[in-house]
């Protein structure tokens, strides 16, 4: 009996998220007084700038830009407005423009979506559980093997399966 308590008290322990891929600094892309030290263009119309601080910057045809940086960050600008950027550590964050929502996937395959709209945010794991958090404080879990568990901001905790 103590075993399957401890069990139970494990599988809807809360999960908390905090990495030092989240303490990496954002990518500076415009950076003052850089100037162009190099121009490439190629024939496929592809337009390549190196700066003097060590920034590359390539623009394709269809606008979409693309800026390595010397810190080791890359950053994608399309035309729709999405931007993605990889981080040193191999983290990416993809901010989709229309939809206003951010997608940030770590490493270990934790992915992090935020809906800029319902200020929802959902955490991803790759053993497939997630974790919900509403902003009106409710939090909700929902368990790979289909059991779920939502904790209201007042404290009431309900769980069963859909």
């Amino acid at each position: 009996m103590e075993r399957e308590l401890e069990e139970q008290n494990r599988k809807f322990a809360r999960r908390i998220i905090q990495t030092q891929e989240d303490n990496e600094p954002e990518p500076v892309v415009d950076i003052p007084s850089d100037t162009v030290v190099d121009l490439k263009e190629y024939g496929d119309g592809k337009l390549e700038k190196l700066y003097r601080s060590k920034k590359k910057e390539v623009i394709y045809t269809n606008g979409t830009r693309k800026i390595l940086l010397p810190t080791g960050h890359v950053v994608l600008k399309f035309n729709n407005g999405d931007v993605r950027k990889t981080y040193p550590s191999g983290k990416v964050v993809y901010y989709y423009s229309q939809a206003k929502t951010r997608h940030t996937t770590y490493r270990d395959g934790v992915q992090i979506f935020e809906f800029e709209s319902s200020q929802q945010v959902e955490r991803h794991f790759p053993d497939g559980m997630k974790e919900i958090a509403f902003p009106d404080g409710t939090l909700k879990y929902i368990y790979p093997d289909g059991e779920e568990e939502s904790i209201f901001a007042d404290g009431t905790v309900q769980r069963g399966r859909p």
